[in-house]
Formats: C-alpha cells, structure tokens, sequence
C-alpha cells in the first residue's frame, strides 16, 4: 500500500505539501495514519477540519471497508478546499459517499457514525468544542491530531474532556485516539487498561 505514492498523485495539494511543516516531511506520517484507520475499520467517517483531504484520502486508501467521508471545513485554512476534497476523493475512490458543510451548526452528519477525526483550531477552548460536538453524535471512535502540538492547546483540552489521558499513537505531533470501547482501544493500540466509568448514553447507537 504506497500511501505517499497515492497521496503525490492527488490532483490538489495542500499548501503545506513542499512547506516547513513536519507532518509532511516525515515520510513515516501518513503511513502511520494508515495504519490507524485500517486497525479501526470504519465504514463511515466525519472529519472536523478537512484541509485538502489528505487524511480522508488516507482512510479511503486504508480501508476497503469506508463507504462514507463527511466533513465540515469553514476553508479559513485554504480557500476553495472543500472541492479540492471532493476531487481528491474522487481520485482514490469514485464510488465513495462524500458530503460536507462549512460549520458545525449547519451539518446534517449521517447517523451511525464509526469514526471522528478531529484537526481544525488547535486552541484549547475550540478543541474542547469540537469534542463536546463530537460526542454528541455517539461514534465508535474520535480520534484527532496534533495532541503534542508545542503552544497548542490540545493536550490539555482532551485530557479536561475525558478527564484522563487517551490512547496515542506515534504520528507527527501526536495522534489522540477515543474509543467508545476502551477495552477494544487497548486491544487494538496498546497501553495501560486503568480503571474507567463507561458511558452508556450511546448505546442506543452502537
């Protein structure tokens, strides 16, 4: 599975692609992700801060089983970026399902979703937003990126969330991984089991 080789051939790129940003310059990033959303297996995904895509173009190339990329973008990161997702979606996967809206208050999200990924405002009052959101929708997992970002707030506005440290997982700057099963995350990423109150508003929904 040559990710970096699919990612390169996209028709639309991210302004950070030949940039400083070390995300893009660690060869090991994207691959990394991969393997992420291939261990979760969604059929469905919603991102919250699409850029131009290479994340959800990421999944669709990681996962046989992905059938849905939704996303909400407000584009303040680059302009015209919702139709360069589309395109670039289109360039791995025809077929796949694809919707999107440019704030949270006017997404219509289709329900059950599997899977979360949260990268939009890495400040902490945001990243706790995006989370309280997120978690409404009830998904098997929320996972987001940049949770060891210097200066950003990210770290400590998940940990205030979920009132303890989440999964991680070794991409640039740090993924955050949330199951809705902690017992299915450590299974599937390692860690420490550690004693935890479950939620069972969502169970209606798994």
């Amino acid at each position: 599975m040559d990710i970096l080789g699919a990612l390169q051939g996209l028709p639309y790129h991210s302004p950070k692609t030949y940039g400083s940003g070390r995300w893009i310059e660690d060869p090991e990033h994207f691959p990394r992700y991969a393997e992420v959303f291939a261990k979760i297996a969604p059929e469905s995904m919603l991102e919250i801060g699409a850029f131009t895509g290479y994340s959800a173009c990421t999944a669709a190339i990681a996962c046989d089983t992905l059938a849905r990329i939704e996303w909400i973008d407000n584009e303040s990161g680059c302009r015209d970026s919702n139709r360069m997702v589309v395109e670039n979606l289109r360039e791995i996967d025809p077929d796949i399902l694809v919707a999107y809206w440019r704030t949270k208050e006017e997404a219509t999200p289709t329900l059950p979703v599997d899977l979360i990924h949260i990268d939009a405002d890495h400040s902490y009052d945001a990243v706790k937003r995006d989370l309280e959101w997120a978690s409404q929708l009830c998904p098997r997992w929320i996972i987001g990126h940049d949770y060891e970002l210097p200066g950003g707030g990210v770290k400590e506005a998940v940990i205030e969330f979920l009132g303890r440290e989440p999964i991680t997982y070794p991409v640039t700057y740090g993924l955050y991984i949330i199951p809705a099963d902690w017992a299915e995350g450590y299974a599937l990423f390692g860690g420490e089991p550690i004693d935890f109150q479950e939620d069972n508003e969502c169970d209606e929904l798994s």
